[in-house]
C-alpha cells in the first residue's frame, strides 16, 4: 500500500483549524521576511548617510563649517541632530 507524503495529501488530511494554522504560518513568515528586507534596507542606507557624514566632517576647515545639511530627502540626518 504506498501512502502520499507530498504536500497535497497534507492539505487533503487537514480540518480547517489546520488550514488556519497554515495560512497563519504563511502569513508570519511573509512578515518577518518583509522585516528583514526592510530593516537591512534601512541599515545599509543608515551607513550610506554616516559614511558621508564622516567624509564631510573630516574634510571641513572648522566645527561650524562641518554641521550636517539635511540629506537629499528634506529629512535631517541624525547627526543634524547633535548640532541643534
Amino acid at each position: 500500500m504506498e501512502h502520499g507524503l507530498g504536500f497535497s495529501h497534507f492539505l487533503s488530511q487537514t480540518d480547517a483549524l489546520g488550514r488556519v494554522v497554515l495560512a497563519m504560518l504563511l502569513a508570519m513568515s511573509v512578515a518577518s521576511w518583509y522585516l528583514i528586507a526592510s530593516k537591512s534596507f534601512a541599515n545599509v542606507l543608515a551607513g550610506r548617510r554616516a559614511e558621508a557624514f564622516l567624509k564631510q566632517f573630516w574634510a571641513a576647515d572648522s566645527l561650524a563649517l562641518a554641521r550636517p545639511t539635511s540629506s537629499g530627502s528634506g529629512t535631517p540626518t541624525t547627526a543634524a541632530s547633535l548640532f541643534s
